[in-house]
């Protein structure tokens, strides 16, 4: 015999039985594609070098407090430079706002346009090894209090916004009142801040945090020297901290700093979850190539007089195992080809439907890497799917109808199952886990609740007292509006990524060295009528009214957690904090 005659045994088994035949395809195809569209992102995300020069010697620092364990204060733009001028660690320093990338509005065409910026301190992009595409990138020199303010945005904003047009690099860049130029576009896979598709000096957009010494926004973002260590960063900067703090902290106040690789930074949180999905889509697969495999052991067994047949007639046992190998190849072959189909698909749709704080979301697609991993998807299960029946036709032997059976398809069917088991009691965990966060109590009403964004603010508006009034009048027209109860607006609503602001506080009763231990206090600006709007409880004192205005008492509302944590055992209407 030879391969001609077994590609058409295979084809003519093929067409004999349609039916397992598209089920088979069918499933090892999705079994397929759902590996790779999982490689396709933990390859994208995590295996793929950060476009980062020499990503080893990149760190990112903050402060934490030792007494109250808060692992991540930002520090001050005093800090940095102080950190900066003194250091025998770092080759370079500069810095990001540790908020991550902001939702602010811009203006793209002569149209509001929502835009995630990040905000940056020092010269960022020759710290990172990053070039721009066009134009250039923002230097040390953006940075300073009455510099111009520019701008550069990424090839995904160009391309989507701007049409990729290369005279982009001089245009203006509206973000909220203030008009940007563009000076450079960078590549599209550049993530720091996750989620970022412009950047801007911190000088630019927060002028007054540039002297502010007391109140920090900035994570560092540092090259270590040749031979430094993180070990050595993070040494070097407790040093610096306590002397820029002028040693006024004691052992356990004290604030110390983390240090850590870039890489842990952008991808530490969602390693995790890329990798049990993963190893969760393999699963998948190895059950579909069993069940193929299965298969073809129950229709060997069930031609077990063809194959004594064919013994008798001269074939050997290598010859029908051949066959077999043939078939499922045929089977593997053609469950590739679907299975490159499902990743493509899937991958197009996996930017529409992650997190948008995805790293590297928009890089995501069917690189070549992807397929040769569907194709060696296809060579495993020709393997598996061949070895079940061929252990299962045994030793035939010529003049016998009887094929000597060895298990293999029980042993098929325990792996199958035991594979499904693991499969299914994943997904029973994932099912109960989400389950229980249906079940948590957010601390607002959701029903009936719709969130909508504004961006339309004039570019007249150049103070905070004429927000506020646009503000008002907003909400006034929407309560106006039949089937509208309640409405207020909010700077982030629930669950939006960055809530508030986050800054430190004196509480009443403390002395300075105890409010150095408290974390810092996240607070939200918000009109009233935000608790009626969220059907939020007060448990205690009330909520925030119209008569809360400026010129009147500061009143704030705080989180039951805080007060009880602030004043134990104690009323805390009344109590103060600054």
């Amino acid at each position: 015999m030879n391969l001609t005659l077994d590609l058409r045994h295979a084809l003519r088994g093929m067409r004999r039985r349609p039916g397992v035949t598209l089920a088979t395809v069918l499933t090892l195809g999705l079994g397929i594609g759902t590996a790779a569209t999982m490689y396709g992102v933990v390859d994208e995300v995590l295996l793929r070098p950060l476009p980062v020069r020499q990503e080893h010697r990149v760190v990112v620092a903050w402060g934490a407090f030792q007494a109250s364990g808060f692992g991540h204060v930002p520090l001050s733009y005093p800090t940095l430079t102080a950190v900066r001028d003194r250091s025998r660690v770092f080759e370079q320093l500069a810095a990001v706002d540790y908020n991550g990338a902001w939702s602010v509005v811009g203006r793209t065409g002569g149209e509001p346009v929502p835009l995630r910026i990040g905000v940056v301190a020092g010269d960022l992009f020759p710290v990172l090894g990053v070039s721009s595409t066009l134009g250039r990138v923002l230097a040390a020199e953006d940075d300073r209090v009455g510099a111009a303010p520019v701008a550069v945005i990424s090839e995904g904003l160009w391309r989507r916004r701007f049409g990729g047009d290369p005279a982009v690099v001089g245009t203006v860049l509206p973000i909220w009142t203030t008009g940007y130029t563009i000076v450079g576009v960078i590549p599209g896979d550049f993530a720091l801040p996750a989620g970022a598709e412009a950047w801007v000096a911190l000088a630019a957009i927060r002028p007054d945090a540039i002297a502010e010494a007391g109140y920090g926004t900035l994570d560092i973002v540092g090259r270590l020297r040749p031979g430094a260590t993180p070990a050595d960063a993070r040494a070097e900067l407790d040093r610096l901290l306590l002397e820029t703090s002028g040693g006024t902290w004691d052992a356990d106040s004290r604030l110390v700093s983390v240090v850590q690789p870039l890489r842990e930074v952008l991808l530490g949180q969602v390693k995790p979850a890329l990798l049990v999905l993963w190893a969760a889509a393999i699963l998948v697969f190895l059950v579909a190539a069993l069940n193929l495999g299965g298969l073809l052991a129950v229709r060997s067994v069930e031609r077990r007089e063809e194959f004594a047949l064919r013994r008798a007639l001269g074939a050997t046992r290598t010859d029908l195992i051949r066959q077999l190998a043939v078939e499922s190849g045929m089977l593997a072959a053609l469950g590739s080809l679907l299975g490159a189909g499902v990743a493509w698909a899937a991958l197009r749709l996996v930017p529409a439907i992650a997190p948008g704080d995805l790293p590297r979301l928009g890089e995501i697609g069917l690189r070549p890497g992807v397929v040769l991993v569907g194709l060696a998807l296809g060579l495993i299960g020709t393997i598996i799917a061949s070895g079940v029946p061929a252990l299962a036709i045994g030793g035939s032997r010529p003049g016998s109808s009887r094929a000597t059976r060895v298990p293999a398809g029980g042993i098929a069917v325990v792996a199958q199952v035991s594979l499904a088991i693991v499969t299914v009691a994943t997904a029973l965990l994932l099912v109960r886990t989400l389950a229980r966060l249906q079940r948590l109590e957010p601390g607002f009403d959701a029903a009936n609740l719709a969130l909508v964004q504004v961006a339309t603010l004039s570019p007249t508006i150049e103070t905070s007292e004429q927000v506020i009034v646009q503000t008002v009048s907003y909400l006034d027209r929407v309560l106006a509006l039949p089937g509208v109860s309640n409405a207020t607006a909010v700077l982030n609503p629930p669950f939006a990524g960055t809530a508030g602001f986050d800054i430190g506080f004196v509480a009443e009763g403390q002395t300075l060295s105890e409010a150095a231990g408290n974390p810092y206090l996240n607070y939200e600006p918000v009109t009233p009528g935000y608790f009626a709007t969220f059907r939020t409880p007060i448990v205690r004192g009330r909520p925030l009214s119209a008569a809360d205005r400026a010129g009147t008492l500061p009143v704030a509302v705080l989180s039951r957690d805080l007060a009880e944590k602030l004043w134990p055992g104690q009323d805390p209407i009344g109590k103060r904090i600054r």
